[in-house]
């Protein structure tokens, strides 16, 4: 497998943190708007739902943090296919259908 160009990598995490940010602005600025629900209705849920969907994502990302820095420090100490080691391996193995997408 090729690896990522670095441009690519910028690229994505750039867009990530824009993502991130546009999401916890649209979650102020909704939670702020209570009076909106009644004269636009269909855009309040509208962010609303945004809102939770964004809530949610950035808990996954504080979630898998620890991971990614613990990858970064000591590389395959999470998950290493080829020893058939690491700290996620065990649950990979056993349930190994729902990994396999």
């Amino acid at each position: 497998m090729d690896p990522v160009p670095r441009i690519v990598k910028i690229g994505f995490h750039m867009y990530g943190f824009g993502s991130l940010i546009l999401g916890l602005l649209t979650a102020v600025y909704t939670f702020q708007a209570a009076g909106c629900e009644e004269s636009t209705t269909e855009l309040y849920y509208w962010c609303l739902i945004s809102s939770y969907l964004a809530l949610i994502c950035t808990g996954y990302f504080f979630l898998i943090i620890p991971f990614w820095l613990l990858n970064t420090v000591k590389p395959s100490s999470v998950l290493d296919w080829r020893k058939r080691a690491g700290l996620c391996y065990e649950p990979v193995a056993c349930c190994s259908c729902i990994w396999h997408i």
